[in-house]
């Protein structure tokens, strides 16, 4: 992030954007490419264009932030968890490269 905030101030970035649910920020710099840095952690990204971030982040943030928490982005699939189990086993299959059969 100290690398795209220094970005951000040689070229002169203007903000685009601010996700209000997890705080990000999207802003633009001088040859129109995005920057997006998220609230916390010290990752983000430089996009090509605002077309291709609003692509990318459609699905979600593509980083793993260090204060990631499953729990919260879940929270669909944890009140009922005994009628979600599979898709819980779908998830961690996934992660884990395994074929789970419970």
């Amino acid at each position: 992030s100290l690398e795209l905030l220094k970005i951000l101030r040689e070229q002169n970035g203007q903000i685009l954007s601010e996700n209000e649910e997890d705080l990000s920020c999207a802003y633009t710099i001088n040859n129109n490419k995005i920057v997006w840095l998220p609230a916390s952690g010290g990752k983000g990204i430089v996009f090509e264009d605002e077309a291709t971030m609003r692509e990318v982040l459609k699905n979600g943030v593509p980083i793993e932030d260090d204060n990631y928490n499953p729990f919260k982005s879940n929270q669909e699939h944890l009140v009922n968890i005994a009628s979600e189990i599979n898709y819980w086993l779908k998830i961690l299959s996934e992660k884990l490269d395994l074929e789970i059969d419970v």
